[in-house]
């Protein structure tokens, strides 16, 4: 694990524990994304990312997929983005009105605390907008 360190075993005398601390050097992992409301999408990562990183409005682009309902094309804008550590909070300009419709949500240049970029750079996702009307 990234953050944690353990020891098992029987102290049958003094024992010296020594560690070092290294340089970050994996890139942020997208572990949840999620439609909050029908006007929000929710991004978690693994880690803590830069504001600058987070709330970039160009990082982002939402787009229909139009899976289920091929006849609306619905054009997705991002009006604007709330950062919370791991978090971010794509708040769109409209609701998404299209139950059980797939979305893509492509990330680019998105970067961790010690500079580490998204990998794939660009990466593209897919979330289900599942509320129930």
């Amino acid at each position: 694990r990234e953050n944690t360190a353990s020891f098992e075993g029987t102290l049958e005398s003094d024992l010296d524990i020594s560690f070092s601390v290294i340089s970050d050097k994996f890139p942020p992992r997208l572990v949840f994304q999620d439609f909050l409301d029908p006007d929000t999408i929710v991004l978690h990562f693994n880690e803590i990312l830069p504001s600058s990183a987070a709330i970039d409005s160009l990082n982002y682009k939402v787009s229909d997929l139009n899976v289920k309902r091929p006849e609306i094309d619905q054009k997705i804008m991002i009006e604007s983005i709330e950062h919370s550590g791991s978090g971010v909070f794509l708040n769109l300009t409209e609701p998404v009105d299209q139950e059980d419709e797939y979305f893509s949500v492509e990330l680019s240049n998105i970067f961790d605390l010690s500079g580490n970029f998204i990998e794939p750079n660009p990466k593209k996702i897919t979330i289900v907008q599942n509320f129930i009307k």
